[in-house]
């Protein structure tokens, strides 16, 4: 039988999603949802949200996941793409928070 995947689109229309094994999403996008929801309008670093991501995850998790780094990126980017984190605009390294709906 296979495993059930979820398709990560990338912002960029041109670019091909990927799949990945669902789990795998949902474990690290609950992660990164904790993460940005605690920082709330301050938002996190990219270079600060895979060291947040790895202290946040079980070691379990961890163990099976593969690579953490490849992981994280495709679903921030799935979640750009729906609209559910963004990039904070302005100068210096890319920071991301959570879209907020007033």
């Amino acid at each position: 039988m296979t495993e059930p995947k979820t398709l990560c689109r990338n912002p960029q229309p041109a670019k091909a999603g990927t799949r990945i094994p669902t789990w795998k999403y949902e474990a690290v996008r609950a992660g990164i949802l904790d993460i940005l929801s605690d920082a709330g309008e301050q938002g996190v670093l990219l270079k600060d949200l895979k060291p947040a991501l790895r202290a946040q995850l079980s070691p379990e998790i961890l163990a099976k996941i593969g690579s953490l780094g490849w992981h994280m990126m495709t679903v921030k980017l799935e979640m750009e793409a729906a609209g559910d984190i963004t990039r904070v605009q302005g100068p210096g390294p890319q920071k991301l928070m959570i879209v907020t709906t007033a």
